[in-house]
């Protein structure tokens, strides 16, 4: 595409170097309900500017074009330094934009994941965010939507509100029907917000005035202080009951020294009564400064547990049914599969990302649990057709036609989480299987945020456990217990030993001999290396940097040497590709059956997180 040319409407992104106007494109940053966000170079006033024009699948639509425009003169109208500021309003071609101040930052929720923030600063943050709506309200502007993704931190920790698309919208009709309400906001396309921040009369579809910005402002402080969010659910109906009819689960304090009357004021703010919550955000923003006053002159009480409640979130378990139609596109098809159902688990959390854990050889979704109860995020662990611990039918399934199955779970799973941005993360043949499922469709890279791959093989040498599997039969005599006791050898300690062993008893207790289904993903797991050896790793990396915004594979130390294999023909021949970087290779010095230790993988996707954030 040329500089001046018009948009190609029918590309997902304006390319770099695109010029809007007098703006040229130099990246895409994301993409909103209704807007996707450029950063861009104001060539007038050589200044770095967001740039956020209507998408293009609404651009025909008079009422989206109209709200694009209010969220614009909305946000023109506000000036305070923590509110994003609009520089100019103007379509390019029949395309309306907005050029807007970028802050280069952190969203809230990924700023609060990525720097460990003491009370002091904690409560700066709270009155800054205080403070932008206080200016908003002023102006008799009710932001509708706030929530941890809508508010940025810049580099110096200054807050911005931003994202004010609902602002200013007629008031929901009203309903006696809760449930009415909920199938209503739910309705593909329907732009209303986000359930796990809206108060109770807003889901209700009642007129709303500030206050219900500061219920959304509760729920907002209680997570960027504990991590937790006060209400649970696994869809968006589940979180909208519990707002409506539940009371807010404090967080845990842990080491944290919060002020005690910290957690009084957030439940305050929390009330489903509107007559008893903070009747203005000034009240609010002045105890809030009452604290942080007590708190610097050290004449603040003993901190005390606001809430006595556990770290992790609670799991629900759900099922995904098999359809005859989905039956009929399996290599392998039996009619006992229609009807029959997958399994996943589900932690339930509030997020506007969402982790997809795909567990490793021979497991299920149990292995991950302690991981996804402990993520900072929405997460799911999907259990593979036929693994799971209470499978009526195991059949001899290929991986493809498990990705099959994970796709079509995904597609209806993914959607019913509201997140912006889906991640996926692999353990061990988990990292296998998904890179997979990339390069069968390199075009579902355009789908997710990022990708990361724990323990992903390298060679033949690191499919160690899988080449196991594969050579299993229905025999639990001999020449299983030599394979069983091959695993063995290497290993450098007692805990290792008992890790192995334990995993080992944990698959073959649930296949017993039934072992076919594993026999034949653990096979497609390793016919690729014993085919093509390191250069299968190698035409993978090259696809993932290519066609994933961001990616992390994640090595043992079981897997250091043939990885040591692979960056010295690197370093020969530039085996990866133009567009490797260091920063997609890290080592970690720990075994491969660590990953069967829940903290090590949850260490692994926080840090992987906050990257992607950062990046």
């Amino acid at each position: 595409m040329g500089h001046d040319n018009q948009p190609d409407h029918t590309s997902t992104h304006l390319p770099p170097g695109t010029t809007v106007a007098h703006y040229a494109i130099v990246r895409h940053l994301g993409n909103g309900g209704m807007g996707e966000v450029y950063l861009a170079q104001d060539r007038s006033l050589d200044r770095l500017v967001a740039l956020k024009l209507l998408l293009n699948s609404l651009n025909r639509e008079p009422e989206a074009r109209s709200r694009f425009l209010r969220e614009a003169r909305t946000l023109a109208s506000l000036d305070h330094p923590n509110i994003i500021k609009v520089f100019e309003v103007s379509e390019h071609g029949d395309r309306p934009f907005m050029a807007m101040q970028y802050v280069d930052g952190l969203t809230l929720g990924a700023f609060a994941r990525a720097h460990r923030l003491d009370s002091s600063k904690l409560l700066t943050l709270m009155i800054s965010i205080c403070c932008g709506l206080e200016a908003a309200h002023a102006n008799r502007v009710i932001h509708r939507d706030l929530k941890p993704g809508n508010i940025m931190v810049d580099r110096s920790q200054r807050v911005f509100l931003l994202d004010f698309g609902l602002a200013g919208i007629n008031q929901l009709e009203s309903t006696d029907s809760t449930e009415k309400t909920i199938t209503h906001l739910t309705q593909a396309g329907y732009p209303i917000g986000t359930f796990a921040y809206m108060a109770p009369e807003q889901l209700r579809g009642l007129p709303v005035d500030q206050r219900a910005d500061i219920f959304s402002l509760g729920v907002t402080l209680c997570e960027l202080a504990s991590g937790d969010h006060p209400f649970v659910g696994a869809t968006p109906a589940e979180i909208a009951s519990s707002i409506l009819r539940d009371e807010p689960r404090m967080f845990p304090s842990g080491t944290n020294d919060l002020p005690p009357d910290l957690g009084k004021a957030i439940l305050r703010c929390l009330r489903k009564d509107t007559a008893r919550r903070y009747q203005t955000v000034t009240d609010l923003r002045i105890e809030l400064e009452d604290l942080l006053d007590s708190l610097r002159s050290g004449h603040s009480e003993q901190p005390a547990p606001l809430v006595s409640m556990r770290k992790s979130s609670h799991l629900t378990e759900r099922h995904f049914v098999l359809s005859a139609e989905l039956v009929r596109e399996l290599e392998y098809r039996s009619p006992q599969m229609i009807g029959d159902r997958m399994t996943y688990l589900d932690n339930g959390t509030p997020s506007d990302t969402l982790a997809v854990v795909l567990h490793g050889m021979g497991l299920d979704q149990r292995s991950v649990a302690d991981v996804i109860s402990h993520l900072p995020c929405r997460a799911i662990a999907p259990t593979l057709y036929g693994f799971g611990a209470d499978s009526p039918h195991r059949f001899p399934l290929s991986l493809r036609d498990q990705s099959i199955l994970l796709r079509a779970m995904f597609r209806q799973v993914i959607p019913q989480t509201q997140a912006e941005d889906v991640v996926m993360v692999g353990a061990s043949s988990g990292s296998d299987h998904l890179l997979h499922m990339l390069s069968d469709d390199p075009a579902w890279g355009k789908e997710i945020a990022g990708q990361l791959l724990l323990g992903v093989n390298v060679s033949l040498q690191t499919c160690k456990n899988s080449r196991i599997f594969s050579e299993l039969k229905g025999d639990t005599g001999t020449e299983l217990l030599a394979s069983l006791q091959a695993a063995g050898k290497g290993l450098q300690s007692l805990g290792d030993w008992l890790l192995v062993s334990s995993y080992q008893v944990q698959v073959l207790e649930k296949f017993k001999t039934d072992l076919a289904p594993l026999s034949r993903y653990a096979s497609d797991i390793v016919a690729p290396f014993a085919a093509r050896g390191h250069q299968q790793f190698i035409d993978w990396y090259r696809l993932a940097v290519e066609h994933l915004p961001y990616v992390r594979f994640v090595f043992l130390k079981d897997e250091w040497e043939p990885l040591d294999m692979v960056l010295q023909l690197h370093l020969e021949k530039e085996v990866l590709g133009k567009k490797f970087t260091e920063a997609t290779i890290v080592r970690k010095d720990i075994p491969h059956m660590q990953l069967l230790h829940a903290p090590t993988v949850v260490q692994c996707i926080e840090e992987f997180l906050a990257g992607m954030m950062r990046d």
